[in-house]
């Protein structure tokens, strides 16, 4: 019975109608080349149309400018009726039009236009040297196109037409600029329009060249698309029949590809491996076990391990604020380049990336690959984001944004790691006391003025690999046990006498820890005073003066009990 199904699935599949790897790949590959060479041969021509009109364009609207600003409005004011053509001042200006032209045989027309209180324009200068081509001062102009239009309105600018207008006389593109007096109204409009005919040919020789090209690509394509597919299909078929094979646990034949492609090499290999693996797995269980085995995909499932790990928790410096501040059209605009980078910096450092929290990120080292320098490759990953984030903070700036600090807490220990969740939602990642403590360490850098904090354990298995000082002992919220918190510091931010300083706090924290606040407090205030910057002396000199006046209950311990997450 068994065996009659497998005949009704192999006939069912054969009568299935087809195309073969041959000719599906050889089509494949010449679509894509085709498709390819037309978008690439449209793309460059587009490309190339777009920069010679845009350098035209430039051109014409750089030039109209300075003829605007070679004409002084008080005298172009004077020059209203057709008498005035015989004025010095509008003579000069002919012959100021006439060099230009004779310069740059491409300029047609220059003229200047004026707009009467009733909307009608009228020629005051005009370039032409013909009858035909000459426009007497206050004749009509009676083209009124959008680009001489918008060099009417406020605010005034020189606006050069999109598109070549073609005519009798060939094709032109036309530019005007405002001549502006010096209480910033508007005199009048200067126009010029440049022949155009040439870069039009240009754009048909270059669209005839693309054309040829890409012809002869795709033919050429042709050629290398029916021997590449005969390469890729006839070792293909060959490790096909294999696999028919390993189906019925054959596992005894040893194929030859015979390919130079890498991939098919790859492939090749992989099959050769898992047949070794299957022929060691078949020797522990029954072969028909295997079989349906093979075709088996494995799910996830809930379950956990206790794990030690580092975890970090980062987020932005006031983002809230920033975020009320900008909008919400700017807020991906600096969510998602940050979020990037940073997750970009540590997983350069081997982090697995946990989950996004608005700005927040929280990630960890050692699982599900271990990791024994977790905590040295954390506190790094820590260092080098908040260093690259420099040029993040520049592009802020560009954009009127006050820039960011990243606040940063690391803790290590052990924590449950795996499959989180329920049957039809489950969720890789970290819980437990360990990723608490990294989370609420991220939260005192606001209260101590700090970027980086870390915990007893991580400051004992990072040894020397980084320097970092103690900032306090404290109780945080939800948390039983004290802790010995310290400070990351990045060597680049050290001052000129970085060990004196280091020194001076940590000679300060002993009487401190000790109980004794004055003493304490003038300790931490000679250290705020010699480094105004430095934020933890500053609170540390605060809560002494707090103890001064008012006496923590109990016995002294040297630990700050924080009620706040």
């Amino acid at each position: 019975m068994r065996a009659m199904r497998r005949t009704g699935e192999e006939e069912g599949h054969s009568g299935r109608s087809g195309i073969s790897l041959r000719l599906g790949l050889g089509a494949y590959i010449m679509l894509t080349v085709v498709f390819t060479a037309v978008s690439l041969g449209t793309v460059a021509t587009l490309s190339a149309r777009a920069r010679m009109r845009q350098d035209l364009r430039s051109k014409l609207s750089t030039l109209a400018a300075a003829m605007s600003a070679a004409i002084d409005p008080e005298e172009h004011a004077l020059l209203v009726t057709a008498a005035d053509m015989q004025t010095p001042a509008y003579e000069k200006y002919r012959k100021l039009f006439a060099e230009v032209r004779a310069e740059d045989p491409k300029i047609a027309f220059l003229y200047t236009l004026r707009k009467s209180p009733d909307g009608k324009l009228t020629f005051v200068l005009d370039s032409g040297e013909t009858e035909e081509d000459f426009s007497p001062l206050g004749s009509t102009y009676d083209e009124l196109v959008d680009s001489l239009e918008r060099a009417f309105i406020v605010p005034y600018k020189v606006s050069v037409e999109t598109e070549f207008n073609t005519d009798q006389w060939g094709t032109w593109l036309s530019a005007f600029a405002p001549i502006v007096r010096k209480d910033g109204t508007l005199e009048g409009v200067l126009g010029i329009d440049m022949g155009a005919s040439d870069i039009a040919d240009a754009e048909w020789s270059l669209i005839r060249t693309i054309v040829g090209l890409t012809v002869l690509v795709v033919l050429a394509g042709a050629g290398a698309a029916l021997l590449l597919s005969r390469r890729i299909v006839k070792p293909l078929l060959r490790l096909s029949e294999d696999m028919k094979r390993i189906k019925t646990l054959d596992l005894d034949n040893n194929v030859d590809a015979d390919s130079r492609i890498i991939e098919i090499r790859a492939m090749e290999a992989a099959l050769g491996n898992m047949k070794k693996s299957l022929r060691s797995f078949k020797r522990y269980v029954p072969s028909d076990v295997v079989v349906q085995l093979i075709g088996t995909e494995q799910e996830a499932s809930l379950g956990t391990d206790i794990v030690e790990l580092s975890v970090m928790f980062s987020d932005l410096e006031n983002f809230t604020g920033v975020s009320e501040a900008v909008g919400k059209d700017l807020i991906p605009r600096v969510l998602g380049p940050y979020l990037k980078f940073f997750t970009g910096a540590l997983q350069s450092r081997g982090a697995t990336v946990d989950k996004f929290i608005g700005d927040a990120v929280m990630s960890f080292w050692g699982a599900p690959s271990p990791c024994p320098d977790h905590a040295v490759r954390a506190c790094r990953a820590a260092i080098e984001s908040r260093r690259g984030l420099e040029k993040l903070r520049d592009e802020w700036r560009s954009m009127g944004i006050e820039p960011m600090r990243t606040r940063i807490g690391i803790n290590s220990g052990d924590a449950m790691v795996g499959n989180i969740g329920f049957e039809e939602r489950l969720s890789y990642t970290a819980i437990g006391d360990t990723v608490n403590l990294a989370s609420r360490l991220e939260s005192l850098n606001k209260l101590y003025g700090t970027s980086i904090l870390i915990g007893e354990n991580t400051r004992k298995q990072l040894g020397d690999a980084q320097r970092c000082r103690l900032i306090d002992k404290v109780s945080v919220k939800g948390r039983l046990v004290s802790c010995e918190i310290y400070e990351l510091i990045d060597e680049l931010d050290l001052p000129a006498d970085a060990d004196v300083f280091l020194g001076a706090y940590q000679e300060a924290l002993e009487p401190y820890f000790a109980g004794n606040f004055e003493r304490a407090l003038s300790s931490f205030r000679k250290v705020a005073f010699s480094h105004p910057e430095d934020g933890p002396s500053r609170v540390m000199a605060e809560k002494c003066e707090r103890f001064i006046a008012h006496p923590p209950p109990g016995k002294w311990t040297g630990v700050t009990v924080m009620h706040d997450k």
